[in-house]
Formats: C-alpha cells, structure tokens, sequence
C-alpha cells in the first residue's frame, strides 16, 4: 500500500526544499564575495588566512596613502578651542541644528561611540573636565 501525502505535508516539504536552494544560492554568493578582494582580484582561501598577507595588504595600503600625501599618522594635531571654550561658545545654540560653513578643531578623548542605523554616529568625547555629545552624519560628511 502506497500512503498519500496531504496537502500540507506537500507544502511543507516544497518550502523546505525552496527554503534550502535559497540558503544554497546566498552560500555560493558569499563564497564568490570572500573570494573577490578589493580591486577585483581572486583571493585564494590560503593567503586570506595567511597572517603575513594582513600586515602585507595593510602596509600596501599605508604606502598608497603616503604617495597620495595623506598622512596617516600625523604627529601634530591643530586644537582651535578647548572643550570649555567651545560649550561656551557653541552652547547657545538649539539642539539638532547646525551652523553652515562653521568649522572648528577641539581635542578630547573619545569615551563612547554608538551607531543609529548606517549614516548617523554619535561620539561622547570628554576633555578638560568636559563632556560633548558630537552627532556625526554621513551626508554632511566633508574629507578635509
């Protein structure tokens, strides 16, 4: 005698069965995405676990930064204001808004660092016995 499956049954078992070519599809896509480095080229799964290809790739690339004249570890750091002076200066102004084309260097330790989604970054940074919160978006993001 030759049982017959219900309904359910058939659809169930037809959803794991998309359920498992899906995870089949996004597990290729991955490997093919950890195979490619950047710039294109195919990495090997050896030398991406090979330690000495991590310092090689990272010194490659402070070399290209140092012949594209960005340093990336400054010695010297210009400090426009102190953390007092700028709250002094900065604390008359509402929350959430901004100042277009005002730009100001202050130094302090950054004591926290918390994301809200992808574009917006929010910094603690404490100095001279002072706290600031800094709101850091992506779109008013500019590279100096």
């Amino acid at each position: 005698m030759a049982e017959t499956m219900s309904k359910n049954e058939m659809k169930r078992l037809a959803k794991m069965e998309k359920k498992a070519q899906e995870k089949a599809e996004k597990d290729a896509k991955k490997k093919l995405e950890a195979a490619t480095s950047s710039g294109g080229k195919l990495v090997t799964e050896k030398e991406e676990l090979d330690p000495s290809k991590y310092f090689e790739n990272r010194n490659k690339a402070l070399d290209e930064a140092e012949a594209a004249g960005i340093n990336m570890y400054p010695h010297k750091f210009d400090v426009e204001m102190n953390l007092p002076d700028f709250i002094a200066k900065f604390s008359k102004i509402d929350d959430g808004s901004h100042q277009e084309g005002v730009s100001v260097s202050v130094a302090g330790r950054v004591m926290g660092k918390r994301q809200q989604g992808s574009k917006i970054v929010f910094y603690t940074v404490n100095g001279s016995g002072c706290k600031v919160q800094i709101v850091a978006q992506i779109r008013q993001y500019h590279h100096v």
